[in-house]
């Protein structure tokens, strides 16, 4: 009896040996540019008119415009490094005015493409009549799905905002934004500003979330409600995420659901650097954004029925191409504010055709995500 018992647990630790070398070689591998390694790269898209989406990705580059990707194309990668911005299965263009200024702000600006409505000015979740906006993130949950929203900028900020909260100004009432994003069942939430949610800790937990702050912690999270928030004054590489890590933590969370997920991921400082005329480091925000891209695609190649998207909700500093060396000269809007120059957009995988060669509204950003859920 002890001979079987002795073979069974040295049969046991060969099947525990094996699990976890097959687990090993899963791990995620980057390349020499720091991105995750490309994977099923024989993946074809399917434009078959009856095909389904089931996962949609947004990605919204605060602030980048289409000279945003060329100048970084230009000046801001390594030896060849390709951006996969570039390897875009169909592009076009997005005209991204606001309802009562030809110049968007970021609030009206995700408005538009979350709800399907230009707002006015500084405006989140609102129609003009001051009513609240079904969003995208809504018709997702009722139609069974989960759904997330990250960025590298505030998590009360207006880009994460105008998909979860509403108000006549993104400057007023704080709190109760928060709150009212709190409440808007999102299931992953992710950014910086931990100060402003620290205090609603005990109202996070109790609405199903584990609250995490480090990147530590984020990717030991088991929850499938997640909300990690870091510390504005702390991005300290050995404790906070990049996007791109974030990035990878939503989808694995969120693709738990059989139903799918829909997902808004920001890059938020891109639009920063532009306001402080620090092209260098405005290069390297496209560069974080492109590394998010690379995970959202890995997982669109694997998981064919995922449709990602990537846009800007405006251009900042009306930036041109030069002579010489990028510098701030080359951004013409004299307070290198936004403009309401049309900013590309980028698509692959499931249905991303009807983004060949368009010409379109923010709000129909919304319209075709739109339709791919109901």
């Amino acid at each position: 009896m002890k001979r079987i018992k002795g073979l069974l647990v040295i049969i046991l630790s060969i099947f525990i040996a094996v699990g976890c070398g097959a687990k090993k070689d899963k791990e995620i591998k980057y390349d020499e540019f720091g991105y995750q390694e490309e994977i099923n790269l024989d993946y074809i898209s399917n434009q078959d008119e009856n095909a389904k989406v089931k996962n949609i990705i947004l990605i919204i580059g605060d602030g980048m415009g289409e000279n945003q990707v060329e100048v970084t194309k230009k000046f801001g990668l390594k030896e060849g490094q390709v951006l996969d911005l570039t390897k875009a299965e169909y592009r076009g263009y997005v005209d991204t005015n606001c309802l009562n200024y030809y110049v968007t702000d970021s609030a009206a600006g995700a408005t538009a493409m979350a709800t399907g409505h230009r707002t006015s000015y500084e405006t989140v979740g609102l129609d003009p009549e001051g009513n609240e906006l079904k969003t995208i993130l809504d018709i997702a949950k009722e139609a069974g799905k989960s759904t997330g929203v990250i960025t590298t900028d505030v998590l009360n900020g207006a880009t994460p905002l105008g998909f979860t909260s509403h108000s006549t100004n993104r400057y007023l009432n704080g709190k109760e934004m928060i709150k009212t994003q709190l409440n808007a069942n999102v299931d992953v939430l992710m950014g910086w500003g931990e100060a402003s949610y620290f205090e609603y800790k005990n109202l996070i937990e109790s609405l199903g979330y584990e609250y995490t702050n480090d990147r530590e912690t984020m990717n030991n999270s088991k929850s499938e409600k997640l909300l990690s928030v870091f510390s504005s004054n702390s991005r300290l590489e050995d404790k906070m995420p990049s996007l791109a890590e974030m990035t990878q933590k939503a989808i694995d969370t969120l693709s738990k659901n059989e139903e799918g997920f829909v997902l808004i991921i920001e890059e938020g400082l891109i639009d920063k650097k532009c306001d402080s005329g620090e092209i260098d480091l405005m290069m390297e925000r496209v560069v974080e954004l492109d590394k998010a891209l690379r995970v959202a695609l890995n997982f669109m190649r694997s998981n064919n029925e995922t449709l990602v998207i990537a846009t800007a909700d405006h251009e900042t500093g009306g930036l041109i191409i030069g002579e010489g060396t990028p510098d701030i000269s080359w951004y013409t809007e004299p307070t290198r504010y936004h403009t309401n120059v049309k900013v590309p957009v980028y698509a692959y995988g499931t249905k991303s055709k009807i983004f060949d060669k368009c010409d379109i509204l923010n709000t129909d950003i919304f319209n075709i995500m739109y339709n791919n859920i109901k």
